[in-house]
């Protein structure tokens, strides 16, 4: 491609390029940078640098915005909002570098300096406890860079010690009132080799951020250390802007944006039937794993020659190939995957640390008797309008999934799919060669994350599970048969999906499997009255096959077969086999089941539910609430859930983690867990006030046998009284 066709191109796309210090950025919207426009650029980047540096400063104009009134305190961006009980739960977003070279300390340590001096979210605080929350950015701070030396350990241990170092510094959380939110930790393996850990809080940091710390930390160390001044220039915006600039455009645009994102989604999004190795649990937690990958180079180089061919990119065909995957799986034919966005709308704010991610739900119908040429198409126009509307939050639909059918309360999505280009990082700082250390988090967010890094000659990256409710055995089977898949699907696109192998090399794994499940046949399958099955005395073989008749992967529900010398025999049974050779037997749930979680205006039964749908109705503004209505539905966010668990917790003395309301996202759920934390005791007396003076007042229960309802009276009594509840005593 030449220089004058790639400017053409890039022209057509809306792609513009900006020259910063030695680096070229490409500003694009998500998905118009094709494979094919990657090369060129790289391939002339010395002429498009040239001829860029020569064009008029006036044209930077454009980038420029208005200034906010203040930037010290001001309120939060969507992205922090969304992020507060991830950040008041401790969550962080850790990194690692590894640095090999002779290491210029006083270089790092100034660059890093420099960092957090551009940077106003790295100086940043928060006041969340109060009825506007706001965040303050302070004018300097003071940090230091901790360090470990490991140089002298033998190499063997070495590994060791460093996973450890790394997992403790992962284990410390932030206060987000306090200073500083990020922390930057450097480990000595010798004089040649270091690893920098670096951890931020989510209200100041994101993926894409990555990028900008990247940045400045490789050319800026390379300048300082050799004696130059700092190369990066003034910043053209502060984050103060965008959060004033992300309101105006909200304000602007939002008519259009709900518009859109209403008819695409509706009011209650499909509950996604993803199999799991255990029930979900009642409370969620975050505990998580990660299985890394990269792919396999001919599937690499199959993906990249079908994305040119179909004007395509290389992230839509492996987001087509997930929900292909997910199908076979779950066999529901609307399916939705989540995938965040780098919400940076103006090209101000491209050299910005910050948290700017958006998440865009994409509900896609799956037909799987179409050609994946024909699918590819369609994820492609879908992702691209949904793009084009990418700045609307979602939390202001309210939608949620339907009801659970597992026990517990599924998310709004469950899967998420991140894809980066990265191909453009530098890999030197200075005479240091810079790469990246993966770290496994041990926690996730989503039942299934695909994080994909696209590296130009590669694509790498892992996949994040809730341990939970997924053994690591079943997610690795489930990415190796994703895997294989991409491949068939692209080296086959103009055959039905359903046609194409989805197992691969797994199938003598499920066999196996199928073959330890055949040893003892369950009692639900081995009683029914069938001369086969009663002739088989245990011999038959088990398979699980879903309705194109192919064997199903582990987890997927599907009809079971018993072959009986050589001869199958239907049973009429549904179920799926698990990674460990048990035939589980998959039912679907009563209508009572529905009909019960459907019951969301149903009355109080007792005071604390009484109290419970009170508060949620003062913090909410909302009337008439029932017992089992949504704590999101009726307009809840991050922050009002501040408000009611420090309600909770000054009402009742009970202290319910922020993600508490995640999954008790209902007055009753919640009464229920505030009546399980209330303290235990062996008397029937329940302190409801500690009193100064020897005066007491004693309580009796209601006749729901509560004194909960009392808290209020008791606090508006004088401080002198000591107030007793007395319950009955329930023995055994």
């Amino acid at each position: 491609m030449s220089l004058a066709e790639l400017m053409s191109a890039l022209r057509d796309r809306g792609i513009t390029l900006r020259v910063e210090g030695e680096r070229l950025r490409c500003i694009a919207e998500q998905g118009a940078l094709t494979p094919e426009l990657s090369d060129g650029i790289r391939t002339h980047k010395a002429e498009l640098m040239e001829l860029l540096r020569g064009v008029s400063q006036t044209s930077a104009s454009s980038a420029q915005i208005p200034r906010a009134e203040r930037r010290d305190r001001y309120g939060l961006s969507v992205t922090q909002e969304r992020a507060v009980v991830a950040a008041r739960e401790g969550a962080i977003l850790p990194t690692a570098f590894r640095l090999r070279g002779p290491l210029d300390r006083s270089a790092l340590d100034r660059t890093l300096a420099q960092i957090v001096a551009r940077h106003a979210p790295l100086r940043t605080v928060f006041h969340l406890d109060q009825d506007q929350p706001e965040q303050e950015v302070l004018a300097s701070l003071d940090f230091s860079l901790g360090e470990n030396d490991i140089s002298d350990l033998p190499a063997e241990r070495q590994e060791t010690r460093l996973r450890e170092l790394l997992d403790q510094q992962r284990a410390q959380r932030f206060d987000v009132s306090k200073p500083p939110l990020f922390r930057f930790h450097l480990i000595r393996r010798s004089p040649l080799e270091h690893v920098l850990f670096a951890a931020f809080s989510p209200l100041v940091f994101d993926g894409w951020s990555f990028d900008v710390l990247w940045d400045e930390l490789r050319t800026g160390y390379a300048a300082l250390a050799s004696g130059s001044p700092w190369p990066q220039g003034e910043l053209p915006a502060e984050y103060a802007d965008y959060v004033a600039y992300q309101s105006a455009r909200l304000r602007e645009r939002e008519p259009v944006l709900e518009k859109f994102w209403r008819e695409r989604l509706g009011s209650e999004l499909p509950a996604l039937p993803l199999p799991t190795d255990r029930p979900r649990p009642r409370l969620a937690s975050n505990k998580g794993g990660s299985i890394a990958f990269e792919l396999p180079p001919q599937t690499d180089r199959a993906i990249r020659k079908f994305a040119r061919e179909t004007n395509v990119t290389p992230q839509m065909v492996m987001l087509g190939g997930l929900y292909a995957l997910v199908h076979r799986l779950g066999g529901e034919d609307t399916i939705i995957v989540a995938t965040p966005v780098e919400a940076r709308a103006n090209p101000a704010f491209e050299a910005l640390i910050g948290p700017f991610v958006n998440v865009l739900l994409l509900p896609l119908r799956v037909d799987i008797q179409k050609p994946f040429a024909e699918f590819a198409v369609q994820v492609r126009d879908e992702c691209l309008s949904a793009y084009d509307h990418q700045e609307y939050p979602i939390e202001r639909l309210r939608v949620r999934s339907r009801p659970s059918t597992g026990g517990g309360i599924v998310p709004a999505f469950q899967i998420e799919f991140s894809f980066q280009q990265v191909s453009q990082r530098g890999s030197h700082m200075g005479q240091l060669a810079l790469s990246q250390l993966e770290l496994e988090s041990g926690a996730a967010t989503n039942d299934l994350t695909l994080w994909v890094k696209d590296w130009g000659e590669r694509i790498a990256g892992a996949v994040e599970f809730k341990s939970d409710i997924f053994d690591r055995a079943t997610v690795a089977h489930w990415f190796r048969c994703y895997t294989h898949f991409l491949f068939e699907l692209v080296s086959a696109p103009q055959k039905p999906m359903a046609a194409l192998d989805l197992l691969g090399a797994e199938q003598s794994v499920v066999e196996a499997a199928a073959d330890r499940a055949s040893a003892s046949l369950p009692e639900w399958l081995s009683g029914k009255p069938n001369a086969a099955l009663q002739a088989s005395s245990g011999q038959a073989k088990i398979r699980v096959r879903d309705a194109a008749g192919n064997l199903c992967p582990f987890g997927a529900s599907g009809a079971v077969e018993l072959v009986v010398a050589g001869v199958a025999h239907p049973t009429g049974q549904m179920a799926r086999l698990t990674h460990d050779g048990r035939l589980v037997h998959t039912q679907r749930p009563a209508e009572s089941d529905q009909r019960e979680a459907q019951r969301d205006h149903e009355p109080p039964r007792t005071d604390l539910e009484r109290q419970m749908t009170k508060l949620f109705g003062e913090l909410l503004d909302a009337t008439d609430v029932g017992v089992n209505q949504n704590y999101f539905d009726l307009g809840g966010n991050s922050l009002v859930a501040v408000r009611l668990f420090g309600e909770i917790h000054k009402r009742f003395g009970v202290r319910l983690p922020l993600a508490t309301i995640l999954d008790a996202d209902s007055p009753r759920r919640l009464a229920r867990l505030i009546h399980e934390n209330f303290p235990s005791r062996e008397s029937c007396l329940v302190t409801l006030k500690a009193g100064t003076g020897n005066r007491c007042l004693f309580l009796i229960h209601d006749a729901d046998g509560e004194t909960l309802l009392y808290l209020n009276l008791a606090r508006h009594l004088p401080d002198s009284l000591t107030v007793f509840g007395v319950e009955p005593l329930r023995v055994g």
